[in-house]
């Protein structure tokens, strides 16, 4: 324990007055709050003339008001304790009424034997002023300061820390950096930080994230050890600082740099920047675009070697134009990949700074399939889409080439139009899809059969027209004519279904027939027309005699289809009788035109011009159509099976779905398929088409009735009645129009019936007129006949009510009355559809 100070006896005192004279601080000794004793610095202090100014006055007048009560309580205790109190600061009053703020060390002494205290003062005003100096500047300060012990734990911080942050200095205080340090700071940097510190090393600018009450902050610090002159740590002293709002922008800029990075990484458009040609960087798009896997690899490449030498003076130029600042237009250049395959490429150039170096900056898009639509845009409109052969407007083109050239040169220009044999049947058949793989097939044969400077065009539907220049003469035409035909006549497969398709062409050549493309394509139409009449895979070349009748035929056709559209042509049908009962068994449909048309077309011709044109496919179905519902209708009015016979054309025989369609309509009118004739002639037999036959195969399948019409004049072979599914054979008018009388006729009938019954085949005689060559039939053994014997051919109406009537009767028909025939002279010839008689039989 530390004893008290005793004041020397006298003996001494002059000793201890010096020493106490010479120290600079003042030295003050009161004795129950009186002074006893003072120093000159104690006077000089406290602004008294000398230091006896000072004895006798009460201590207390020198202490001011505010730190009084500091100053009894510190009395107190040194007088109780006989301790000397640690050093603090008061404030002090001076004689003349001024203040400083001074550094007081109470200690407990004697004074003449009784309990006095002594104190020691020192002036702390200016060192106090210093530190509030400092204090204001730190207040001002974008920094403030800390200070922590030798545990690390702050014990200081400047009050301006609150004013930067909204943090309290006392919130820190008890603290290490790690423990304010927020959740997602890094926790290797701040385990980094607390290391140096542990390690007594200084540290600057380490950056952490605060937690704090009011939200998180990011400080900046620095801080070095403090130790004392013994080299004792007393912990760390250092700044900090807010940076809160650089960090997030730093943040801000870092996810924006990312942002615009992904956004360049991933842009659809090929992103190059270049520095005189060099690439620096590359995305990966534009990688992707020059055949690279990564856009590091185009790194120092020189964009040239990616485009035609041939543009790289108008590479440069624009390169040029940009390091004027000037501004250069996008432009669409061909590259090379690095695999050789090439590319159109719009590309954008503009300049940007990189690295502190001016750049271009290179934006490419790929329009490699904009170029390849423009250009397919460009063929469409001169091809045909589908077969991709000239179109019209390209074909008419070529052809007028060719015919200003043939008049130049002294050689031909030949043209040859052509159409497809039975391709509607296809199409109806097998859908419109299989019917343009069709099409395809055929303009790939044709391009295959032609020279380079040919041009071949899809005219129509099914309609091709050919140009041939520099032909010597007609005959190099009709030479390619004959190899188109052939060469169409060959089998097709599609969809692995054989096709035969075949071909009428028709040849005309400039200026031989024609000086101008106009009167040409007429006279090829003209000779297609002659073709077709000929039959399936013919050609024609133009002949002058054809023009005649042209007109009229294809006012026919016209006319013929405004009827088909409209449904306004007629069906008459003739009875056919069972000559035993003279009941009615059948009736022999007959296509007429309108009774109301202005001019009457006769059979023969109409159903020519349909066959010639491509109608006979529309017009048969529409003769099946009505003849299977008036069929229908008339086997419910008779209360018995009826069936109708319908002479089928060749051309419908030939279309693969024909049978199909016959038995949808069988179907659709709910009649059995034996109720249903259909009549062909011995000439189709005999062709022996593929086509044609595997159709009659199909009929027979189905249930359909089959019979040769006209039976005996033409092409008649025991082979084909045994071969074909043939069930009745018609007896031709020409043999039964002199029976009984003419004995020629009675051997071929004879010959005829005689041949029927060994084949088990029933007959039926056509035009049948008079009685006695009913009669006579009838004893030959011939089930059926028709005629005008029994009516002339007749509206559905008529042959209703004959239905209804029973067996027909009829009177003597003698040769050479007015009767029947005499009506057949002034009407109409009943012609038949070509082959297609409607026969109600029952």
């Amino acid at each position: 324990m530390r004893q008290e100070v005793p004041l020397r006896e006298e003996g001494t005192a002059e000793w201890w007055r010096t020493l106490v004279e010479a120290l600079p601080e003042a030295v003050i000794v009161h004795v129950r709050g009186r002074i006893v004793f003072a120093n000159a610095s104690a006077a000089r202090l406290f602004a008294a003339p000398d230091p006896q100014a000072l004895i006798g006055r009460p201590a207390l007048i020198l202490v001011h008001p505010q730190s009084r009560p500091l100053a009894r309580q510190r009395t107190r205790r040194v007088l109780a304790r006989r301790q000397p109190e640690p050093p603090a600061e008061l404030r002090w009053l001076r004689l003349d009424g001024s203040s400083f703020w001074g550094e007081g060390r109470p200690s407990f002494v004697h004074h003449r034997g009784q309990p006095a205290l002594l104190a020691v003062i020192r002036d702390v005003s200016e060192r106090r002023h210093e530190e509030q100096r400092l204090r204001d500047f730190a207040e001002l300060a974008s920094d403030w300061f800390w200070e922590t012990g030798p545990d690390l734990r702050f014990r200081w911080l400047s009050s301006n820390v609150e004013t930067k942050t909204g943090v309290p200095a006392e919130w820190h205080y008890g603290k290490t950096r790690a423990e304010i340090a927020a959740p997602d700071s890094d926790p290797a940097a701040v385990a980094e930080n607390m290391r140096l510190m542990h390690s007594r090393l200084p540290f600057r600018n380490f950056e952490f994230k605060r937690r704090g009450p009011k939200g998180d902050h990011w400080i900046a610090t620095s801080g070095k050890p403090v130790f004392d002159d013994d080299g004792r740590f007393l912990g760390y002293r250092g700044t900090a600082r807010d940076i809160t709002a650089e960090k997030e922008a730093e943040i801000a800029l870092r996810e924006s740099e990312e942002r615009y990075r992904r956004l360049v990484e991933l842009a659809p458009d090929a992103v190059v920047v270049h520095v005189d040609g060099r690439i620096r960087y590359a995305n990966p798009s534009a990688a992707a675009l020059l055949g690279f896997p990564t856009g590091a690899e185009l790194v120092g490449r020189s964009v040239l070697e990616f485009v035609d030498r041939a543009e790289h003076d108008r590479i440069r130029e624009r390169w040029q134009a940009l390091a004027r600042n000037e501004a250069v237009p996008p432009v669409e250049m061909r590259i090379r990949r690095a695999d050789g395959i090439e590319r159109w490429v719009e590309v954008r150039a503009s300049t940007i700074v990189d690295r502190g170096e001016r750049a271009v900056l290179l934006l490419g898009t790929d329009v490699t399939e904009r170029r390849r639509n423009q250009e397919r845009l460009v063929f469409l409109a001169r091809h045909d889409p589908l077969t991709g052969l000239a179109n019209r407007a390209l074909f008419f083109d070529r052809l007028e080439q060719a015919i200003r050239l043939a008049g130049r040169d002294g050689h031909c220009a030949g043209l040859l139009l052509l159409d497809l044999d039975g391709f509607k049947g296809l199409n109806d058949s097998f859908g419109h899809g299989f019917g343009d793989r069709v099409l395809q097939a055929v303009a790939d044969r044709l391009r295959g059969e032609l020279r380079s400077c040919d041009t071949v065009g899809r005219v129509g539907g099914d309609e091709f027209a050919v140009v041939l220049p520099h032909l010597a003469s007609v005959v190099g035409a009709e030479a390619v004519a004959a190899r188109l035909v052939a060469a169409l006549a060959r089998p097709v497969v599609v969809d692995g279904r054989t096709c035969r398709i075949g071909a009428s062409m028709g040849v005309a050549v400039a200026p031989e027939h024609a000086r101008n493309s106009t009167a040409l394509l007429a006279a090829a139409d003209m000779a297609l027309y002659r073709a077709k009449a000929l039959g399936r895979g013919c050609w024609a070349t133009f002949d002058p005699t054809m023009a005649e009748g042209v007109e009229e035929r294809r006012a026919v056709e016209a006319a013929l289809r405004h009827h088909l559209a409209e449904g306004t042509l007629e069906l008459h049908y003739q009875p056919v009788v069972e000559l035993a009962s003279g009941r009615m068994v059948g009736a022999e449909a007959l296509v007429r035109w309108p009774k109301d048309s202005p001019e009457p077309v006769p059979p023969d011709l109409f159903v020519a011009v349909a066959e010639e044109s491509g109608l006979i496919r529309e017009l048969g179905r529409w003769v099946l159509e009505r003849a299977l519902d008036d069929l229908a209708r008339l086997r419910q009015l008779a209360g018995r099976s009826l069936r109708v016979a319908i002479n089928v054309s060749p051309l419908e025989l030939a279309d693969p779905g024909y049978a199909g369609e016959v038995a949808d309509l069988l179907a659709r009118h709910q009649l059995p398929p034996a109720a249903l004739e259909l009549e062909i002639t011995e000439r189709v037999l005999l062709e022996r088409s593929g086509d044609v036959l595997a159709t009659i195969e199909q009929l027979r399948d189905i249930g359909v009735q089959l019979s040769i019409d006209d039976f005996g004049t033409g092409y008649s072979s025991l082979i084909y009645l045994k071969r074909f599914p043939v069930h009745r054979l018609k007896l031709d008018r020409a043999f039964v129009r002199e029976l009984p009388d003419h004995a020629e006729d009675r051997a071929i009938v004879e010959a005829i019936v005689g041949l029927a019954r060994a084949f088990g085949l029933p007959l039926v005689a056509e035009g049948v007129e008079r009685l006695e060559q009913a009669a006579y039939l009838s004893q030959l053994g011939v089930e059926d006949g028709q005629g005008w014997l029994w009516s002339p051919p007749v509206p559905f109406t008529r042959l209703a009510s004959l239905v209804e009537a029973g067996p027909l009767r009829v009177g003597p028909s003698p040769r050479g009355s007015g009767g029947d025939r005499a009506e057949a002279a002034t009407s109409p010839s009943p012609a038949r559809f070509p082959g297609r008689s409607a026969t109600v039989q029952g």
